[in-house]
């Protein structure tokens, strides 16, 4: 409703939301259950989860908070998860 990152003006953006949404949440509840494992959020939908389809290794800053306070990572692809999570 708001047009905030995943979300954009004149996209059907429903099902990126409730996606995104949906995972941080359940991150969330790990967290307060004790999870402190590395968490990487793994998008190739750099569209709508990057700052810019040309820097895609960066999170779109409307979205770096809520990442921030779960300590969650973006990755756009199978390797670069790979190297956030250290495998």
């Amino acid at each position: 409703m708001h047009a905030r990152p995943p979300a954009r003006k004149g996209k059907d953006s429903l099902q990126d939301c409730v996606v995104l949404e949906t995972y941080l949440e359940t991150v969330g509840e790990l967290r307060s259950r004790g999870l402190t494992a590395e968490v990487v959020f793994l998008s190739s939908n750099t569209s709508d989860y990057s700052e810019s389809p040309t820097r895609r290794e960066l999170l779109h800053p409307g979205l770096v908070p809520e990442f921030a306070a779960l300590n969650v990572q973006y990755a756009t692809g199978h390797g670069m998860a790979k190297a956030l999570l250290r495998l």
